[in-house]
């Protein structure tokens, strides 16, 4: 599913030093996409609607957990 939002189109400035910590979630959705995780999931994951999203939702969720940790 096309979406307008697209990572990879992504830029970041920061004006404050205690933001920058943050900016790792943005790099799991460029990763996320330049490994193609949504396409695979599509492929592979037999759960409807949007798998793909589902999956890629989950696996940000879990890096958002563990960097708060």
């Amino acid at each position: 599913m096309p979406t307008l939002h697209s990572p990879s189109r992504l830029s970041m400035a920061f004006d404050d030093d205690h933001v920058v910590t943050n900016a790792g979630l943005a790099l799991v959705g460029v990763l996320s996409e330049k490994l193609g995780l949504e396409e695979l999931c599509e492929e592979m994951v037999d759960i409807a609607p949007f798998p793909g999203r589902r999956v890629a939702a989950l696996v940000h969720a879990l890096v958002s957990v563990w960097n708060a940790g």
